[in-house]
């Protein structure tokens, strides 16, 4: 099944939103349950942040020829996974196993996301929808 692009654009802006809240607000707060540094989490944070702001604009403004911004914040999707897998790595020693486990779900989730958006914009027609 392939989701109308208007569509994609709003469910990547309301996973950015819950990263946004998982990241700054949970994973700060549990800490020493999750490993990760609180000033890596906050930059997770705002940069998940900024990727909802902009899937959210889009999502409310462009209403033809989505595919390039799909585009964008599919790139923009796969180089925050390179980020917080690079992360993930460089602070392995200090996570936790549920910290680990989040990380990786986070990267595999954006992963799939970022797939399905550059398949609608390759190969789904814009139907304004």
């Amino acid at each position: 099944m392939i989701l109308a692009q208007k569509k994609i654009l709003l469910i990547d802006s309301l996973g950015a939103l819950l990263s946004v809240f998982i990241l700054g607000i949970v994973l700060v707060r549990f800490e020493s349950t999750f490993g990760m540094p609180r000033k890596v989490l906050y930059f997770l944070s705002i940069t998940a942040g900024i990727l909802a702001t902009y899937s959210f604009i889009c999502y409310l403004l462009i209403k033809k020829n989505r595919k390039p911004y799909l585009k964008i914040i599919a790139c923009a999707n796969l180089i925050y996974c390179c980020v917080t897998a690079g992360l993930t790595i460089y602070f392995n020693s200090v996570l936790t196993n549920w910290g680990f486990t989040y990380f990786l779900c986070e990267v595999a989730v954006l992963i799939t996301l970022a797939i399905i958006e550059l398949k609608s914009a390759y190969k789904f027609v814009d139907n304004n929808a």
